[in-house]
């Protein structure tokens, strides 16, 4: 019997936060060479921050071999490596207050829904992909 490699075609990285299903455009070349390990233990808990304009995630482990980055803009999905949690900007930041963050990717399209979640919201982060 003769072993079978599958080659994955047009993955897609889906986010589901209560009934809203949104993509993330992933940042070029993260999982091929910015990614070192991930391991997410599902389903995450996203909590909204006393100033309302990210989620955080609970149970989320991230390995990034890349630059820091200081910046967030709106739609960006991002990990924060000091409290091993991933968030979603949900408006422009003028200030960083110099947080650690490396930029995964942005969601796409209309994700204004997210911004009128309740603050703690269960989610799924998963991916569609087709087999060739």
């Amino acid at each position: 019997m003769r072993k079978r490699l599958w080659k994955v075609q047009k993955g897609h990285l889906l986010l589901q936060l209560g009934d809203t299903l949104s993509e993330i455009l992933i940042e070029n070349n993260f999982f091929e060479k910015k990614l070192k390990s991930f391991s997410i233990k599902a389903p995450l808990v996203f909590n909204r921050t006393a100033a309302r304009n990210y989620y955080f995630s609970e149970s989320l482990t991230l390995e990034i071999q890349d630059q820091e980055k200081y910046f967030s803009t709106e739609g960006d999905v991002c990990y924060f490596p000091d409290w091993q949690s991933l968030a979603i900007c949900l408006e422009d930041e003028d200030f960083t207050l110099g947080i650690r963050r490396y930029k995964i990717g942005k969601i796409k399209g209309d994700y204004c829904k997210i911004q009128t979640l309740k603050a703690v919201e269960e989610a799924k982060l998963y991916w569609e992909y087709d087999l060739d």
